[in-house]
């Protein structure tokens, strides 16, 4: 049970996990078991531990007293829940 012989695609980052043998973490823009399914970066759904990490790269450091990040949430159903 490891990342030896991994299938994680795109420059993914390869997990041990417990469930199965390995999980690959995925980077923004890609979606799926290996990471190979494209998906839009315009619209983020979560499940489970799911996380955004934002990095810009055209910076190598932030100063955070001047930046501003923002973020709308809504469900996709009449009756959603956001916890």
């Amino acid at each position: 049970i490891n990342c030896i012989k991994n299938n994680c695609r795109r420059g993914s980052i390869c997990a041990v996990s417990a469930v199965a043998s390995y999980k690959c973490i995925c980077p923004l823009g890609w979606t799926g078991t290996y990471c190979n399914t494209e998906m839009s970066t315009d619209t983020f759904r979560f499940v489970g531990t799911s996380y955004i990490k934002y990095k810009d790269q055209r910076f190598n450091s932030r100063n955070l007293k001047y930046t501003q990040v923002s973020f709308s949430f809504r469900t996709s159903s009449r009756d959603g829940l956001i916890l």
